[in-house]
């Protein structure tokens, strides 16, 4: 017999989305607090989606994560610190916790009412509990939303476990739940199991207000279970992905001994979950001296290191090698010379935004060679090779949504 949720509240309380693409932890690790954080969702009667009425976003990594709850124009955060399933556990509770603080409740609710046909809820035997984040993880991934109770739903997904290992079904929501078919992929299973039971099945169109009381009360629902760690394998859907897009544009200046002057920064970096990041600087140091006009162009790319201090800071270090173009103008005379270069960035980014950080940076770098000018015999302008700077730059978090496996042509 499968045991199941009682429906207990008249009005389901607004679908969540949980955004973990900011988060920088280790993929694996990243990918088991998403599953057993929409599997608690579930477990308090909410339903989860790739949109919801309210957004759980998770930020910052390390032993440090930030935990975001935004209801339309309201937000709550707050901060958490951990390690390992320590940290998965507090994020859990903090976002459950922030989330009965919002005390929203949407009738009806507009993401399920738009997402009927992608609506599902999923029925585990009192065995397959260890199953069921990695299951949610994938459905969700693929585009539907898993929902606590049977009324709002158009197919039920049925989650058991034999010999030990799990075994997926999928049906109409008016179906009773057969014998599994075994599964070594949950997550391509589930998403095929689910398409194929609408294949054969219409989805049903009963108004939940007009079902029969008994019928409600034997409605299954997901068995309420405390989360324990998957063994299941890894989901296979399409998660966000491992590298992020960095673009920034900073001022500030640098001296090379004998002066000093201006410095104007445009970079964009790659960073990666692992915290290996790669970056693409070009700078321009610009000075005059009389009738001479110098604009001395550092070109670099190299590879680096950071990772998050605190929810809201990051700390970055980076290697890159190119080449210093040293261009002047002295009347109508014009000339640029090249000579190879490296720098060594430092930097602090403090994020104001989801989106948006401020980097504080410290740079030494060494060109080739010198360059000096000499005008009737008299030197008008001279630079050591070696230089040391600092700057402040606004940078923009590029664009991490996941791909979906759902849609042709994702990746």
């Amino acid at each position: 017999m499968l045991a199941a949720l009682p429906l207990v509240l008249a009005i389901d309380p607004p679908t969540v989305e949980v955004d973990i693409d900011a988060l920088t932890l280790p993929q694996a690790q990243a990918e088991q607090l998403h599953g057993e954080l929409m599997t608690r969702l579930v477990e308090s009667g909410h339903a989860v989606g790739t949109s919801g009425a309210i957004v759980v976003r998770l930020t910052g990594g390390g032993e440090h994560v930030h935990v975001e709850v935004q209801h339309g124009t309201r937000a709550a955060t707050r901060d958490v610190r951990g390690k390992g399933a320590l940290l998965r556990l507090a994020t859990i509770h903090a976002a459950l916790e922030l989330l009965a603080e919002q005390d929203a409740v949407v009738d009806p609710d507009p993401v399920r009412a738009a997402a009927r046909d992608r609506s599902v809820v999923v029925v585990a035997e009192p065995g397959a509990q260890a199953w069921l984040p990695a299951v949610i993880e994938a459905l969700v991934d693929a585009g539907q939303v898993v929902t606590p109770h049977a009324a709002s739903a158009s197919t039920r997904v049925c989650l058991d476990v034999q010999d030990e290992r799990p075994t997926l079904a999928a049906v109409g929501i008016d179906e009773p739940c057969p014998d599994g078919t075994p599964s070594s992929d949950l997550g391509g299973d589930a998403v095929a199991l689910v398409s194929a039971a609408r294949a054969r099945a219409p989805v049903s169109t009963r108004d939940p207000k007009e079902e029969d009381p008994s019928t409600e009360e034997a409605a299954p629902t997901i068995v309420p279970a405390p989360v324990v760690r998957t063994t299941a394998k890894p989901s296979t859907g399409a998660r966000a992905p491992a590298w992020t897009g960095v673009l920034g544009i900073g001022l500030g200046g640098e001296g090379r001994l004998s002066a000093a002057e201006p410095l104007v920064l445009v970079h964009g970096d790659a960073r990666h979950r692992s915290g290996a990041m790669i970056t693409v600087r070009a700078s321009v140091a610009p000075s005059v001296e009389g009738a001479l006009a110098i604009a001395d162009t550092f070109l670099t790319v190299g590879p680096g290191w950071g990772r998050p201090l605190h929810a809201r800071v990051r700390f970055e270090l980076a290697a890159a090698i190119g080449v210093a173009i040293h261009g002047y103008r002295f009347g109508d005379d014009r000339e640029a010379r090249a000579d190879v270069t490296a720098e060594l960035p430092v930097t602090f980014a403090f994020v104001l935004a989801p989106r948006l950080e401020l980097g504080l940076s410290v740079l030494a770098g060494v060109s080739g060679r010198p360059r000096r000018h000499f005008v009737d015999g008299v030197r008008e302008w001279s630079r050591s090779r070696w230089r040391i700077g600092g700057l402040a730059s606004l940078r923009f978090v590029l664009g991490r949504k996941p791909a979906r496996r759902s849609k042709a042509g994702a990746t």
